[in-house]
């Protein structure tokens, strides 16, 4: 059973109610990530926690090694700082840029999902 929104299944027999709300559930993905408050729930690979609303993809090299692992493991255990030279050593190096270019908020304790929006300005020509 899956608890967000943001990656439930349709299951089996479902209403129509919970099928038309899976159905605009591609819309919030587009712009929702996670806000990282302890990072202890929020997987490190396939889930939307970078700053730019991406993902570490699962099928990168090495993605094995922390495929298993949290988002916390990346901090320093004492202080909500990233650990620059783990992540240095684990990840290439945009994605190690993404990583330390994505907030962390000190007064927020539990993880919330955001969504971020782009402004669109439409200029109609004469």
């Amino acid at each position: 059973m899956s608890k967000s929104y943001l990656t439930a299944t349709i299951g089996h027999n479902p209403s129509y109610v919970w099928r038309s709300i899976l159905r605009a559930c591609f819309i919030m993905r587009g712009g929702a990530r996670w806000s990282i408050g302890s990072g202890t729930t929020i997987p490190i690979l396939d889930a939307p926690w970078l700053s730019n609303s991406e993902s570490i993809d699962g099928n990168i090299a090495g993605g094995y090694h922390v495929r298993d692992f949290k988002v916390h493991n990346l901090m320093f255990e004492y202080g909500k700082v990233w650990n620059a030279p783990l992540i240095r050593q684990v990840f290439s190096n945009d994605i190690t840029e993404a990583i330390l270019n994505t907030p962390l908020f000190g007064k927020r304790r539990g993880t919330v999902v955001i969504w971020c929006v782009a402004l669109i300005v439409f200029v109609l020509k004469n």
